[in-house]
């Protein structure tokens, strides 16, 4: 186990330590250009042929402050110094050059030999980019896409004979010192993240990494059979990181706080509307179910949300970064507040997508009619 590394001096959202050289959260380019629609909002993106138009309204009223009803809850984070990570929901990332991702061989192979999900994949390419890509170009993200899955199945392999040094030694942890800030408040911290890079990778590195969390970081997963529980979450439990079973999670995400922990909230997947942790909120312009109880848990526990990402570089180093707090969004009406939080984080986690198009989970079905 490495010594625990210095904490970098902390800078603007999300940028990472001068020694790793990443650039800032916001401002952070793939190899692919912004395409301007005049919006902020790249043509196509969001936009479903002859779709359904959401009627989630907009969280901006353009000014970057609350609307009417509405206020902010300023994290202690932020009067300590920190500036917010993100712009406005009004002006998200721009997407990939998707003419420069190469697939691999496999993954094109994969694509034609052995397409598994390769409609669903297509049809959540095509719901995210509209127009913005023509089917050519959905694709080569398609056939990344497969690269990226048989690589990140390839370094799971090689993590059965790597010692854990230089498994922790292939992953940069960038933004950690957000983390530091935000314990100093002693109301836990919440993660905001989703199916990204090689990211049980990355989260086994980052517990390898820093024995003051080892114990302490928490994931809310479903429950497998007895068999394959030790299988899948051996590593996590082997490094540190605890999971807590998603049926019946809220107590043991409130004693986790409690302690102080962090608890990591995977929140891209769909959840039955009519469920009672269901919502539909709009992800890149269609209404999707989703996940209610981190806003639910931010909002009575107090504690911040930071999102979290990870993803592979093309020397193929892996990053997991953490950004600065996200402000909390009051509401008289306790549902209005709990689904503006919660379009907040499908924002946060629109931003992610486009800024790695290849290295997100296409296979799932993130728009589900219930």
């Amino acid at each position: 186990m490495p010594s625990e590394p210095r904490a970098p001096a902390a800078g603007r959202a999300g940028q990472p330590p001068s020694a790793t050289n990443e650039p800032a959260s916001g401002t952070e380019r793939t190899s692919c250009p912004e395409h301007s629609s005049g919006t902020g909002r790249p043509p196509g993106i969001g936009q479903h042929s002859g779709a359904e138009v959401s009627s989630v309204p907009e969280e901006s009223s353009g000014t970057g402050q609350p609307r009417a009803g509405e206020h902010s809850r300023t994290p202690q984070s932020f009067r300590a110094g920190h500036e917010p990570s993100l712009p406005r929901p009004s002006s998200p990332a721009g997407p990939a050059r998707v003419g420069d991702l190469r697939p691999s061989l496999g993954g094109v192979l994969c694509y034609w030999l052995l397409p598994v999900r390769r409609r669903v994949i297509l049809d959540n390419l095509r719901q995210v980019f509209g127009d913005g890509l023509d089917p050519r170009a959905r694709r080569r993200v398609a056939q990344c896409f497969y690269s990226h899955v048989l690589r990140s199945v390839a370094e799971y392999l090689t993590t059965i004979w790597t010692s854990r040094r230089r498994q922790a030694e292939r992953v940069d942890i960038v933004g950690v010192e957000h983390l530091f800030a935000a314990e100093k408040a002693g109301k836990g911290i919440l993660i905001l993240t989703g199916h990204f890079g090689n990211w049980e990778l990355a989260s086994v590195a980052a517990m390898l990494q820093y024995e003051r969390y080892h114990g302490r970081f928490h994931v809310i997963r479903k429950s497998l059979s007895a068999g394959l529980e030790p299988l899948v979450f051996g590593r996590f439990s082997r490094a540190g990181l605890k999971v807590i079973p998603a049926r019946d999670a809220l107590g043991a995400v409130l004693r986790a706080l409690g302690g102080n922990d962090v608890v990591i909230f995977i929140l891209d997947q769909h959840t039955k509307v009519r469920s009672p942790k269901g919502i539909a909120v709009e992800f890149f312009g269609r209404p999707a179910g989703t996940n209610r109880s981190l806003a639910l848990v931010a909002g009575h526990s107090g504690a911040p949300v930071i999102p979290a990402t990870s993803y592979r570089k093309p020397d193929g180093r892996h990053v997991l970064r953490f950004e600065t707090p996200l402000e909390w969004i009051a509401h008289d009406d306790p549902a209005e507040e709990q689904r503006r939080n919660t379009r907040r984080y499908n924002e946060v986690l629109e931003r992610f997508v486009l800024e790695h198009p290849d290295q997100w989970f296409w296979m799932h079905r993130r728009w589900k009619s219930r």
